[in-house]
């Protein structure tokens, strides 16, 4: 066993298992496997004025391969008032790659703003090898906020080395706006067994069964044992594709805390739907059976995107703090990257889901 602070280690994935029911999925163990040198990633320096660095909280995640050396916000300002504000955003950062693999892409959200590496100019960082993006202003805008309390969220969604498309999994405190301003420590503390969890069992789905796309969630303290398709069904034609139906999905527990609420996408392509549900609480090893999974769609043109059946956890909530797992992927095409990307907007909806 061993203690999560903010996510595991992914040093070491173990490959796929099947069953009478299972149907051909990617292993995308070897493809994915990598090192990080150092405990924990550097603290990063955050500059620029006193209203906006003492609302930066940086979301420790000790993971990714990519680490936050400094935060520029030189030319940024905020206006306050009555539960509203107005901002304008000046950023730059500098980073390093702390693995043992070359760096491909990455992306790093920082409140209402994101930096795409290949959009910025950033070359493939080999291991160890600093970048930093320079400062620009990169847009503004005004919105509502609770309690006059204007916080920046900043993490890594996303990184890719080689064709693997890596999510590093995000843990969100619940009372992270009342935090010191900076980096944030993970308080989202539970265990989950060694092993990786094997791809849950599919039934039916024999029209699609192709389509379906596994990802690796090593440290997901929630997992899908089954997923039941033998009333959902998918059409492809030429130019165009529905989807129609209900399917149920089998959940465990396989943490050591009890879980309770959680958040699972399951679906076709951008026709999937985000299951949210809450417990008085999931004890550790408990199963549970979900039956309101299920779409009614579809798309048609001169070009139909690449289609792939997806189901991953969102995220979980465990006493007080929403934690979002690794997303590990097989990149194919182009679509993966916004499977594959743990986005705060996605982890951070206050309570009750």
């Amino acid at each position: 066993m061993r203690i999560l602070l903010a996510a595991l280690l992914i040093a070491s994935l173990s490959g796929i298992s099947g069953g009478q029911d299972q149907n051909p999925v990617i292993n995308s163990a070897e493809m994915c496997k990598y090192t990080l040198t150092g405990d924990r990633p550097a603290t990063p320096v955050i500059t620029g004025p006193d209203e906006i660095v003492g609302a930066v909280r940086i979301i420790e995640q000790p993971d990714s391969p990519i680490e936050i050396l400094s935060i520029d916000y030189t030319g940024s300002w905020l206006a306050v008032s009555h539960g509203q504000f107005t901002e304008r955003t000046c950023l730059g950062v500098r980073v390093r790659n702390r693995s043992d693999r070359a760096v491909t892409r990455f992306k790093i959200e920082a409140g209402s703003t994101g930096l795409d590496s290949r959009k910025s100019g950033v070359p493939s960082l080999a291991p160890g090898q600093e970048f930093e993006i320079p400062n620009q202003c990169r847009g503004g805008g005004t919105g509502s906020m609770q309690n006059d309390q204007y916080r920046i969220l900043v993490t890594i969604p996303l990184v890719e080395m080689g064709g693997c498309a890596f999510g590093p999994p995000v843990a969100i405190p619940y009372n992270w706006r009342e935090a010191t301003p900076g980096a944030q420590s993970s308080s989202c503390k539970f265990r989950v067994p060694d092993e990786t969890p094997p791809p849950p069992v599919i039934r039916g789905g024999d029209s699609f069964a192709s389509l379906i796309r596994n990802i690796d969630q090593t440290d997901t303290p929630l997992q899908i044992l089954e997923v039941d398709y033998r009333t959902y069904d998918v059409f492809i034609g030429d130019s165009e594709y529905r989807r129609s139906g209900k399917c149920l999905l089998r959940l465990k527990n396989r943490s050591d805390q009890r879980i309770l609420g959680y958040e699972i996408t399951v679906g076709l392509n951008s026709g999937a739907m985000r299951i949210r549900g809450r417990w008085a609480g999931l004890a550790p090893g408990e199963e549970i059976e979900v039956n309101d999974c299920g779409t009614t769609g579809g798309g048609s043109g001169t070009r139909i995107p690449p289609l792939r059946v997806y189901h991953y956890v969102e995220s979980v909530e465990i006493a007080g703090c929403r934690y979002a797992p690794s997303r590990i992927l097989v990149k194919e095409f182009p679509e993966d990257w916004s499977v594959a990307e743990n986005h705060v907007t996605s982890v951070w909806p206050p309570p009750p889901f």
